[in-house]
């Protein structure tokens, strides 16, 4: 699989049997899908701190969801007959709706995708099922283009009451691929992904999503050098 070169890290030893100090790698490697090191992580701050429920509960839940995404992938969404079959191939070229036209990028089957960015160049499919794990980060999109290759679309910022149908055509320009090849406690997690940064990217069924298809901003303050606030003096009666 393609993975990012992470900077060199500089660990004190102590710091290193500091469960939370992999909790936090763990959110971060996790971020970055890179997930067999995020899953090591979680194991190690696990192995540190036995009692300690957070970093059991993620790593369960990271498990499940590779799981369940890779086996959705595999068996097509699980759609069957009809409906599976009403799915399969090209998708209407005016689907693609800004994106489409002369000067627009590339309609790009998946299997001519390189690993890393493809500029000028666009992925066109069926929805075949839609997947978030807990938090909702990321929202995982399981794509099938007009040759019946399939990819996992990963969109972050998106907002909780946006997401896609199945059967919906979406559209992904300039698509960022990763390969991944994931192992872990026996299992192995290995499909393709395309990481999408805004909902505002894609097309659906020839439309721009909505500006509320974003995620809010958040913004969160905090001042670690503020003195605590002095309690009122009572008044004298």
């Amino acid at each position: 699989g393609v993975t990012a070169v992470p900077p060199q890290e500089r660990v004190d030893p102590q710091a290193a049997n500091n469960p939370d100090l992999h909790l936090n790698r763990a959110t971060l490697l996790q971020y970055l899908e890179r997930f067999q090191a995020a899953l090591e992580g979680l194991s190690r701050a696990m192995t540190l701190d036995p009692t300690w429920e957070e970093p059991r509960k993620r790593h369960r839940n990271l498990l499940e969801f590779l799981s369940r995404l890779c086996g959705l992938l595999e068996n097509r969404g699980k759609l069957r007959g009809k409906r599976r079959r009403g799915l399969a191939g090209p998708v209407p070229l005016p689907l693609l709706g800004p994106l489409g036209g002369p000067g627009g990028p590339r309609p790009s089957p998946l299997p001519t995708l390189r690993a890393g960015n493809n500029p000028q160049r666009v992925v066109l499919g069926r929805v075949l099922f839609s997947l978030a794990p807990p938090g909702g980060v990321p929202y995982a999109v399981g794509l099938q283009d007009g040759g019946g290759a399939v990819a996992a679309v990963t969109i972050y910022n998106a907002g909780p009451d946006w997401g896609v149908h199945v059967g919906d055509a979406l559209a992904v320009p300039d698509p960022l691929v990763t390969l991944h090849q994931h192992q872990h406690q026996g299992q192995t997690f290995s499909f393709m992904g395309i990481r999408v940064s805004s909902p505002l990217s894609l097309v659906v069924n020839g439309r721009r999503p909505p500006g509320s298809a974003l995620a809010p901003p958040c913004l969160a303050l905090s001042n670690p050098c503020a003195p605590p606030p002095t309690p009122a003096t009572p008044t004298p009666p």
